[in-house]
């Protein structure tokens, strides 16, 4: 039985034996940048030979010196005129995601081979002397083995020896093809000291009443530029972060409600993408109780000491303020139109120009003590953001007990309006637009699932009418529900709008790429006619994977 490695060293030396011999390219540093080159390899096959598929990613390994990585050059060629593009990313892990990532056209690659820079917008952040990998994936529309890119090698002595070249054969699964081999590349970078950002300055109100929404800004500057996410403590046990990117100096908002009176510390911090995290920052807000003293509360819309209706009995009294003892109640659920109770709705009975107050609980339940049992009749009043607020005239006794149902005033948003392409190829990525729509004119934020099961974060906030465009790939080939939902500054989801897409992978038949070399090599299989079933084999295996 012939050996694995012995076919594959077999097919690729017998390309080499027809290709000729080995030539290299002297060293050239482009001298326009500041960056300096670090790492590389750049001796090359007879006539700039390499590894290339019409399907398969190729990736070279290498350990850095410099902390910064600024940009790439890799040598490459094509036969024929391939139609397609490459996606050139560099990654910590081959089956993590792109550190960073461009984009080179099959039809821009030179036929006699040429060197081809990818540069970075965004450095990329490294850490020396740990291997990292450049990755080829290939996207040739158009194309067979007389049509194709390649990434020209090094496949005799092991000139780089800080990494390796690997092949993702079959799709998804990576393999050292030889310790020995390596594709010609150069990586260039900078030495810097990564500083975390700056603690952020917040801004918003600084007093209001609990129940209530308030929107608050924050924003930091990161000394070496790079994108950041925030972190908010709101400092009554609820914290968000992290939250999406932002750019270096870019305004972030976020809003808040505080369930019950006091006094807050709202903390914030910052980190940039490259995991420094930044000092805390603090904002005080009050959360006051607002009471009533010497005058008509504006939120009690009856007097106390007038005549006045009570609706279910449609009989007059004269309300009175003759006290006889302090420890009337009054308890009871909020719910809503569908009966369901509504968590942290504030129940206020006001008497003798006071009041005292409860916040229903996770199932709408409250209770208001201490309430005086006297002659007067007592105004309860029942309100929460999102909600008409809603009163009732009670005499109160021990333990008295009324149900509030409340009427949402504010709507929640429309299904998110998903519209893109509903076919394609895995590993490309497709553009998609979510449209966004509030009956009441409420900001909204934006999640969204990429059928993988798991929604992503908020985005946002955007405006009511907002078209919100996102790019995304997959890897793998399959149907995937795209899962888009809404939510209004109040709190309010909407339901999840939904778009069908499906990612086939198209095959390129190695028996049709088999009968194309046998017809180019016609002579060479007649002269050892005796060994075509071993070649038919080894070239069947080795073909598809290289040029």
């Amino acid at each position: 039985m012939v050996h694995n490695g012995f076919m594959k060293g077999f097919v690729i030396g017998l390309i080499i034996l027809l290709l000729g011999t080995v030539s290299g390219p002297s060293l050239s540093i482009n001298e326009s940048f500041d960056d300096e080159l670090d790492q590389y390899q750049i001796i090359r096959n007879p006539d700039n030979a390499g590894i290339g598929s019409l399907e398969f990613g190729v990736a070279q390994s290498f350990k850095p010196t410099l902390n910064r990585l600024t940009r790439i050059e890799l040598f490459a060629q094509k036969n024929g005129t391939p139609s397609g593009y490459l996606k050139i990313s560099i990654r910590s892990s081959l089956e993590g995601d792109d550190l960073e990532y461009r984009y080179l056209q099959a039809e821009d690659i030179s036929k006699t081979g040429d060197w081809y820079e990818i540069d970075f917008d965004d450095d990329i952040l490294v850490e020396p002397e740990r291997t990292y990998y450049i990755v080829w994936m290939p996207y040739i529309f158009e194309g067979d083995d007389d049509n194709i890119v390649y990434w020209c090698c090094n496949w005799y002595d092991n000139f780089y020896l800080r990494g390796e070249m690997w092949n993702e054969y079959p799709v998804g699964n990576w393999n050292i093809e030889n310790p020995e081999w390596d594709c010609c590349f150069k990586t260039y970078g900078i030495n810097t000291e990564n500083f975390p950002p700056e603690p952020p300055t917040i801004n918003g109100p600084k007093t209001g009443q609990p129940g209530r929404y308030y929107g608050y800004t924050f924003l930091t500057i990161d000394p070496n530029g790079d994108d950041v996410q925030y972190e908010i403590d709101w400092g009554d046990g609820e914290v968000y972060g992290w939250s999406y990117v932002c750019e270096s100096d870019e305004l972030f908002s976020k809003s808040h409600k505080w369930n019950y009176q006091g006094n807050f510390t709202i903390k914030a911090r910052a980190k940039d993408i490259y995991e420094a995290v930044g000092e805390w920052s603090t904002y005080e807000v009050t959360m006051p109780r607002n009471k009533v003293t010497n005058k008509q509360s504006s939120s009690n819309p009856k007097s106390q000491n007038v005549m006045s209706i009570i609706p279910s009995a449609e009989k007059i009294y004269i309300a009175t303020s003759r006290t006889v003892i302090n420890n009337g109640s009054l308890l009871g659920y909020v719910n809503d139109t569908s009966m369901n109770g509504i968590e942290g709705a504030l129940v206020r009975v006001h008497f003798h120009d006071t009041y005292e107050e409860n916040y229903t609980d996770s199932t709408g339940y409250y209770h208001v003590t201490n309430i005086p049992i006297c002659y007067c009749l007592k105004n309860a009043t029942c309100s929460k953001a999102g909600f008409k607020t809603e009163w009732v005239l009670l005499g109160i006794a021990e333990n008295t007990t009324h149900d509030f149902i409340l009427t949402a005033t504010n709507q929640p948003p429309d299904a998110p309006i998903i519209t893109g392409p509903q076919s394609g190829i895995v590993r490309v990525e497709y553009e998609y637009n979510f449209s966004l729509f509030d009956s009441d004119g409420d900001s909204m934020y934006l999640r969204v699932d990429w059928g993988i099961g798991c929604p992503g974060k908020w985005y946002g906030p955007y405006a009511s009418g907002s078209i919100v465009t996102l790019n995304y790939s997959w890897n793998k080939k399959g149907t995937y529900i795209i899962r888009a939902q809404a939510q209004d500054s109040f709190g309010f989801e909407s339901n999840w709008g939904t778009l069908e897409v499906t990612m086939p992978r198209n095959k390129i038949s190695a028996n049709l790429m088999f009968q194309r070399f046998q017809e180019k090599f016609e002579g060479f299989f007649e002269r050892f006619s005796n060994t075509y079933s071993i070649l038919h084999r080894l070239l069947l295996i080795g073909l598809t994977r290289y040029v």
